[in-house]
């Protein structure tokens, strides 16, 4: 009963990283509303206030936070935007699974007590060079939730 339980488990998870990420691969980075994420993080230059968003300067960065349905537009609203983070309710993929869609460039990492995995999606236009291979996207799986960074996680974990 045991291996039935561990069985079908595995195949839930499958499926909700399946569907995460095929979302990937026929979206555009407009978007967010259909990744079925809680919300849209934004990394950029400039501040922004409406649509419900939480800004939070640090440095020359602003951080503003808004629900995945509000994201398309807030994009259109703000420029010089560095990079955006989506996130998840929970941690529900596994490396395994995750590696089918992404190459992974470097081994997991464990920083600040969460999982991390870093590396390229081809679907995605923008990249960054590390240690002369392609970075564009950056997963951390927290015990609360999962953040997807493209094309890295600019914020704290």
């Amino acid at each position: 009963m045991k291996d039935n339980n561990s069985f079908m488990k595995r195949i839930v998870v499958f499926l909700v990283v399946c569907g995460m990420l095929i979302s990937f691969a026929f979206l555009g980075r407009a978007d967010y509303d259909a990744f079925e994420a809680k919300s849209v993080t934004f990394v950029t230059s400039e501040s922004y206030e409406g649509e419900g968003a939480q800004v939070v300067q640090s440095g020359d960065d602003y951080f503003i936070k808004v629900a995945s349905d509000k994201a398309a537009k807030v994009k259109k609203e703000i420029g010089n935007i560095k990079g955006y983070v989506l996130h998840f309710d929970k941690s529900v993929a596994e490396q395994e699974i995750l590696s089918k869609y992404i190459n992974f460039s470097f081994p997991p990492a464990t920083i600040e007590g969460t999982r991390v995995i870093t590396g390229y999606y081809a679907k995605e236009k923008d990249y960054r060079i590390v240690d002369g291979k392609k970075v564009n996207v950056q997963i951390a799986f927290k015990e609360d939730e999962t953040l997807v960074g493209f094309p890295m996680i600019l914020i704290g974990f």
